[in-house]
């Protein structure tokens, strides 16, 4: 049985959950790589996929955007 790639995991976890972020492909997929992963699937694989930047107060009270990646049918 063939292992899956970093790209297979990602777009499997887009593909059974609306949106993912880089907390979540850290620990539900294994990769610090979710750019590099969301820019393989659109450019090799052609997929559309949109990102949207939504506002997260992080643990010192500092707001910091965090990117939250979306599959497109």
């Amino acid at each position: 049985m063939a292992k899956l790639t970093r790209d297979d995991r990602v777009l499997a976890f887009l593909k059974s959950h609306e949106t993912i972020n880089f907390f979540e492909a850290l620990y539900q997929c294994g990769t610090t790589r979710l750019a590099a992963a969301i820019w393989n699937l659109r450019h090799k694989r052609k997929l559309t996929i949109d990102k949207e930047m939504i506002p997260h107060t992080n643990q010192f009270g500092n707001t910091e955007n965090v990117a939250y990646y979306k599959l497109i049918n």
